[in-house]
């Protein structure tokens, strides 16, 4: 069975208008394991774990994104992970959760794909800039030349389509197949990496994506360390065509 984590930093409140959104549909509830892991913690943020009787781990200081994730493998033993953030609150309906993470699951224990996308389509939320860049290569006046100018840049966003328009399937066939009413298949050469609401088998993650993290770091840091995103999207990802599932989603993301 599957496990869920969640990172805060910084952020009690936040934390908690999140963690509400998911006991509201009592999402816990679809997973054995959980875990909050809480970043230069402070009483508010323990108050909060201990409160939604949610497994915290503390660090005093902040280790980055990718400290955070390993520190979530290194204490959940489910091979699915549900990975989210504090500003990530749920959206959807309980019996949406369950539709969706039946589909989810399938994918993964069956290795149809490793990751699986589970932010919102329809309201993907803050510091989502995939449907602009996808429109501007596909669907103005000068998209035409701009993916002449740069087919590597085009290519690599088609599976942005998901996002921006309704038969994705349609528009770019031999990239997106449609897998049910709820979820498109895609590959790495055509989406990038994220960091926000993905649930992925736990051994392709740490000993692929997190070790390829190890070996080859982003020079762009946040804050000083690797957020797993600026290592990722780059050469490598897309030639490796990973298979990438993106359901119409269930989280959204912001800090309002």
């Amino acid at each position: 069975m599957p496990a869920i984590a969640i990172l805060s930093w910084k952020s009690s409140e936040i934390l908690e208008r999140t963690i509400l959104s998911y006991t509201k549909e009592n999402l816990f509830s679809f997973f054995d394991e959980k875990l909050l892991i809480l970043q230069e913690a402070a009483q508010a943020d323990i108050k909060v774990a201990k409160k939604h009787k949610i497994p915290y781990i503390t660090t005093k200081k902040n280790i980055g994104i990718e400290g955070a994730w390993r520190l979530i493998l290194d204490n959940i033993k489910s091979e699915q992970i549900l990975i989210l953030e504090n500003d990530c609150p749920l959206i959807e309906s309980k019996l949406e959760v369950k539709k969706q993470l039946k589909t989810t699951l399938n994918l993964l224990t069956k290795k149809t794909v490793d990751i699986v996308r589970l932010r919102s389509i329809k309201n993907p939320g803050e510091k989502f800039e995939t449907n602009k860049k996808y429109q501007s290569y596909y669907q103005t006046s000068f998209s035409f030349l701009k993916r002449f100018l740069k087919p590597t840049k085009a290519k690599k966003l088609i599976g942005s389509s998901i996002y921006v328009i309704g038969n994705p399937e349609t528009l770019h066939p031999d990239e997106i197949k449609k897998h049910n009413s709820h979820c498109f298949l895609t590959n790495s050469s055509y989406i990038n990496w994220t960091n926000q609401s993905v649930m992925f088998n736990q051994s392709f993650v740490r000993d692929t994506l997190l070790k390829r993290v190890k070996s080859h770091p982003s020079t762009r840091t946040v804050n000083g360390f690797q957020d797993i995103e600026r290592a990722l999207n780059c050469k490598w990802w897309r030639k490796n065509k990973f298979p990438v599932a993106v359901c119409s989603g269930l989280f959204t993301h912001t800090r309002t």
